[in-house]
């Protein structure tokens, strides 16, 4: 009977946690073309020379937004993924980027 209770307290944990930490795309929106124009509006205003690879987590308050995205080089000649936060304010039908920092 132990042995029942331990596994269903590790499974009830497992569960937890995966909800808790809110896994890949968990609040993505399923089209992400607007927010992806806006970053790389952004990307190439900074001459940063990066693409967007995807969204990770999506949160949105209003007419704010605040979103995880994975960056790779634009010319592909690496396939390393960088995270950054993006933070967005939305305007005539669009996103615009605010703010940018590399995810710590």
């Amino acid at each position: 009977m132990k042995t029942w209770m331990k596994l269903l307290a590790a499974i009830a944990l497992v569960a937890v946690m995966t909800t808790g930490c809110g896994g890949k795309g968990d609040s993505v929106p399923a089209d992400t073309s607007a927010q992806e124009a806006a970053v790389t509006q952004y990307l190439e205003k900074e001459s940063m020379g990066m693409k967007v690879a995807g969204f990770d987590h999506w949160s949105q308050e209003g007419d704010k937004a605040t979103a995880m995205v994975r960056l790779q080089d634009a010319e592909g000649l690496t396939s390393v993924k960088v995270k950054w936060e993006f933070n967005f304010s939305k305007t005539d039908g669009g996103w615009t980027v605010n703010s940018a920092r590399e995810a710590k």
